[in-house]
């Protein structure tokens, strides 16, 4: 098959991912490179996507960067670069606020957050947020738990991730649609190793909140997990 034909279907893969199930079961970079297959239509934007997370940190920053900066990417062009100011300045004139102006600076803050965004998702996924020291949300980053068996979840680029949008903390959720609500071995390890990888370089796991319909778990209330104290 040829390098068009690889990406036409790799395209078309992921178009359909978000035709059926939204943008919920999309990481920011593959939501992303959605955005750019209608700026460039001709080019493989998955790399590009990688690219630009990795210079400024989440989709949020990408979107409300200059012009000049976002064209110092390799691959970005003026033409490009002007659609992805497009569609921040879309954003930012129609109003919406989403799920981003919420504070997660209590327990239960934090829980309805989480029970709020997994309602009605029927997939089972992980779910990181990175918050600023006045828990508001900076940047999310999902995956699924075949991402963690095909060892396709790369803990040193959420660790930059985090780092570069500006995080001084992270949430995990946890989509349990068909487990209960209690963790499971893999939800230990996948904590564990995450906050490993991001308390180096000064970033703090708050909490691990497992979802099941109206049903939630936390890590921190049940003591299964040692976090730092929330100031």
């Amino acid at each position: 098959m040829s390098e068009n034909g690889l990406h036409s279907g790799h395209r078309e893969r992921l178009r359909q991912r978000y035709l059926e199930s939204g943008t919920e079961n999309l990481c920011e970079h593959e939501f992303l490179e959605l955005l750019l297959f209608y700026a460039l239509p001709r080019i493989n934007t998955n790399e590009i996507s990688h690219l630009l997370t990795d210079r400024f940190g989440s989709l949020k920053n990408v979107l409300d960067a200059p012009v000049e900066q976002l064209t110092e990417v390799k691959g970005i062009g003026k033409t490009a670069a002007g659609f992805l100011k497009l569609m921040g300045e879309l954003r930012k004139d129609s109003g919406y606020s989403g799920k981003d102006a919420l504070h997660l600076s209590t327990y239960e803050l934090a829980s309805q957050w989480f029970l709020d965004y997994f309602k009605g998702n029927n997939s089972e996924l992980y779910l990181i947020i990175g918050t600023t020291s006045g828990i508001r949300p900076q940047v999310r980053f999902s995956f699924t738990p075949d991402m963690i068996r095909n060892h396709q979840l790369d803990l040193k680029r959420i660790a930059l991730m985090l780092l570069k949008s500006g995080s001084e903390r992270m949430f995990l959720g946890i989509n349990h649609p068909s487990d209960d609500f209690y963790p499971i071995e893999r939800d230990y390890l996948i904590t564990r190793n995450i906050a490993d990888a991001i308390e180096p370089i000064g970033i703090y796991l708050t909490d691990t909140m497992i979802c099941k319909g109206e049903k939630i778990f936390s890590f921190r209330q049940n003591g299964s997990f040692s976090f730092r104290e929330m100031r």
